[in-house]
């Protein structure tokens, strides 16, 4: 998890070797709580296919590493966990 989603500068470099210092693998799938990202994390995701961001209510996540900003925890766990597990608790 990260605090924030937004980064001091629009250049892709940044971002990779940011993410390469933390070991956070190949590809990365930005996710918050709101619809619209950042500025600069936009325009540096768009020149760099393998990261993507989406906002917690869209249906996919299919990358290897899930980067969240503090203030979607909540909303992740709620829309995404809860109902998995309660799924798989009356599955039983």
């Amino acid at each position: 998890m990260v605090d924030s989603l937004d980064v001091p500068t629009d250049d892709p470099d940044y971002l990779r070797d940011l993410i390469k210092s933390r070991d956070w693998g190949l590809s990365v799938l930005f996710v918050d709580d709101n619809d619209r990202l950042p500025d600069r994390l936009y325009r540096s995701i768009n020149e760099i296919p393998e990261f993507n961001a989406m906002p917690v209510f869209g249906e996919r996540f299919s990358h290897l590493l899930l980067s969240l900003s503090l203030s979607v925890r909540s909303a992740v766990i709620t829309v995404r966990i809860y109902p998995l597990q309660a799924s798989m608790s009356t599955a039983c």
